[in-house]
């Protein structure tokens, strides 16, 4: 079981180089135990459903041993308060939980992994835009300007 830390799912701008070296290894190890948590709570929910049988059926056995009639609720009723039944549930319960938290921070990786390509694309971008006529900034700033003067005539109609 490892912890989801919040610092390998956010990405810092000022070290995007150790972002970059470290993202893959990082999704590896939140992908793997993911997929190890996802066959732990199959296995689990197999088990519980292997018990829930067994004591079904000693629950039928003992009922026809002593020549009580039970209905269906009343089995189920019984199964329901066993104690390993009750603690299987839970143990589900936190599996799922932990279950969650591993899908949420593989999406967040996938996430950090298109900001660290969206933040190469964009320094790459003004490092190349610069001519030697003005800083990277403001020729990058003067294209976005562009774009969004002609995205809004374009809305306009003109």
């Amino acid at each position: 079981m490892i912890e989801v830390k919040k610092e390998h799912l956010a990405l810092d701008r000022n070290h995007l180089e150790w972002a970059v070296l470290n993202q893959a290894s990082l999704f590896d190890l939140y992908a793997t135990e993911c997929s190890k948590q996802e066959s732990k709570v199959a296995r689990l929910k197999n088990k519980l459903e292997y018990k829930t049988a067994l004591f079904r059926i000693e629950i039928r056995k003992n009922a026809e041993t002593a020549r009580i009639k039970l209905v269906l609720d009343q089995i189920d009723c019984a199964v329901a308060v066993e104690p390993e039944i009750v603690q299987l549930k839970e143990e589900i319960i936190d599996a799922e939980e932990y279950l969650g938290q591993l899908k949420a921070a593989v999406e967040a990786l996938r996430h950090k992994r298109d900001s660290i390509a969206n933040e190469i694309r964009l320094a790459a971008t003004k490092f190349f835009m610069t001519d030697g006529d003005c800083d990277p900034d403001t020729k990058y700033e003067a294209q976005v300007k562009a774009v969004e003067e002609a995205t809004q005539r374009s809305l306009e109609g003109n």
